[in-house]
């Protein structure tokens, strides 16, 4: 049950807990991505979305101050749609995320490259990549390169 009525009804009143309830189970078979994939632009409506977005962003700096193996982009690690990829996963695709100045439209791979913390232009940097509730779990992370 719902508590909150205004998150459970439509514009017009309508009461949609058996809807939200379907949604939140994955209770539909043409139901893609599944709730928690955090995979579509609807991502932030997943509660786990907001914890694990900062936390994701924090490891991918933390790996990338300490060195990948590899960096290469699989545009073929998403298997959704028919032909095996689906828009907005590839290395190439434009994205929604554009520049102010101009409106191009950025690739992942350009993001990727804006997003590298030892880019200068990088508006910020993660003060520290330590985690004390893992290591308290005996999960210890190495220091980052120039930490």
């Amino acid at each position: 049950r719902f508590e909150n009525a205004a998150l459970r009804s439509s514009r017009n009143g309508d009461d949609l807990s058996d809807d939200l309830l379907k949604l939140f189970c994955n209770d539909d078979e043409g139901l893609w991505p599944l709730v928690g994939d955090s995979l579509s632009s609807s991502s932030a409506l997943d509660p786990t979305f907001w914890p694990m977005h900062p936390t994701m962003d924090r490891l991918l700096h933390w790996k990338r101050l300490n060195g990948f193996v590899d960096e290469t982009w699989d545009d073929h690690t998403y298997k959704h749609a028919d032909n095996g990829v689906c828009w907005g996963h590839r290395a190439d695709d434009a994205l929604l995320f554009t520049d102010p100045a101009d409106g191009h439209h950025y690739s992942n791979t350009e993001l990727y490259g804006l997003m590298d913390p030892r880019n200068e232009s990088m508006p910020y940097v993660y003060d520290t990549f330590k985690w004390s509730h893992c290591e308290e779990q005996g999960v210890h992370m190495r220091p980052a390169v120039g930490a």
